[in-house]
């Protein structure tokens, strides 16, 4: 609902409301839930805002605006875990109900390539990643970029890594092809159906 001081602010906020995301652009929705847990999504607008005010001299009026997910999922809270070298592990964990995907970031040295495994999965780069380098895997999509640009040829193995809900069975850690002392981190949302 919308309540204002006078008809005409309820005019403003009538057309605020008809502008949003009219333009077919896809934008950021947060939701607060009963429990106060915050979660978001990507939305795109299906139905304009229908605002109907009761009169034209009314202070007050209704609304509805109907919104499009193209992935129908929400994203809650965002969780990091740093970054870890050869030798050790992550146990990535997410409190959503449905699995997620993961963001990884790699630094170097690792002049003959690197492996990140995740259980029987498996992440190959057979490239050398430099000192200095960043490499970013986005596991849902199977995107791997090399300082900001798509890494095509050098990734001979790219495995869907996701992370169950409220599970932490599995591990990520990374290996040198040919020795190296980079890192890798991780970077997930709970997520929701």
């Amino acid at each position: 609902a919308i309540i204002a001081r006078n008809p005409r602010r309820v005019r403003v906020m009538r057309e605020q409301l008809e502008g949003i995301l009219a333009d077919g652009d896809i934008g950021l929705m947060a939701v607060v839930n009963p429990d106060m847990r915050t979660t978001h999504a990507q939305e795109g607008l299906s139905l304009g805002a229908a605002v109907s005010p009761a009169n034209d001299r009314s202070r007050t009026a209704t609304f509805q605006i109907g919104f499009w997910g193209p992935d129908g999922y929400l994203s809650g809270k965002r969780r990091t875990f740093a970054a870890v070298p050869a030798g050790q592990f992550i146990r990535p964990t997410q409190k959503g109900n449905i699995k997620t995907s993961m963001m990884l970031t790699v630094t170097g040295p690792w002049p003959g390539g690197y492996q990140i495994a995740y259980g029987n999965q498996r992440i190959i780069v057979r490239s050398a990643l430099p000192p200095g380098s960043v490499d970013v895997h986005d596991t849902e999509s199977g995107l791997a970029t090399r300082n900001g640009l798509l890494l095509e040829t050098s990734v001979t193995r790219r495995d869907q890594f996701m992370v169950r809900s409220r599970k932490a069975t599995d591990r990520i850690s990374i290996a040198g092809i040919a020795g190296g002392s980079g890192s890798v981190a991780v970077e997930l949302y709970d997520r929701f159906a």
